[in-house]
């Protein structure tokens, strides 16, 4: 995910749905999330550091709530200082994305907690 964060460290209003169903995620939406391997690059500007890359932050911390795997740490492109934070992203991104992934089930083969055990 490349997301940008803008005005008081929100996600552009492009990205605010998403946000906000990953924040009111139902159980089968947190299915499609589960064990899904994600990174995030922030695009943004040090020149307002209380919200620098707060949307990235922000949207790593639900991924992963919802059970999605980061495989490498949220990159920090930077307006001030153009493309340093993304040659070191895309550095750790690449290659954990040609890292095979475990296989991943998909939503309609994950049972409900509990389903399967004994009483």
């Amino acid at each position: 995910f490349f997301v940008a964060t803008w005005d008081d460290g929100e996600p552009c209003i492009d990205a605010q749905p998403f946000f906000a169903a990953l924040r009111y995620a139902t159980p089968a939406a947190v299915s499609l999330f589960a064990a899904r391997r994600f990174a995030v690059c922030g695009l943004g500007s040090s020149a307002y550091p209380v919200s620098y890359q707060a949307a990235a932050f922000s949207l790593s911390e639900s991924l992963r709530a919802l059970g999605a795997l980061e495989i490498c740490p949220v990159g920090e492109e930077d307006d001030v200082f153009p493309r340093l934070g993304y040659t070191s992203f895309s550095a750790s991104v690449l290659p954990a994305l040609s890292d095979p992934a475990p296989p991943i089930e998909s939503p309609s083969q994950i049972g409900t907690p509990g389903e399967g055990e004994a009483g």
